[in-house]
């Protein structure tokens, strides 16, 4: 099953679609495929790109992100799959 995981930034700052925190939350939760969302509309933009490339489970965890790194909030959230 391919599994696809939206990190939800929602305080500190900015994540790039290309850094470090991104793949250790890949290998964390056994993603194939990781989005950055910084509000809804991003977080529903992400979970369609996901679904129709082919991701039957799409999670989605919030993240603070500061200078020492990143920190994932709570559990993820299951939205499809």
């Amino acid at each position: 099953m391919k599994r696809g995981l939206i990190v939800y930034v929602t305080g500190g700052a900015e994540l790039a679609d290309d850094s470090w925190g991104i793949y250790a939350c890949m290998d964390r939760y056994a993603a194939h495929e990781v989005g950055v969302a910084r509000d809804e509309s991003e977080i529903a933009y992400n979970w369609w790109r996901m679904v129709v490339r082919g991701m039957q489970e799409v999670m989605c965890v919030r993240a603070r992100v500061d200078g020492d790194g990143m920190e994932l909030i709570g559990m993820p959230l299951r939205l499809c799959g």
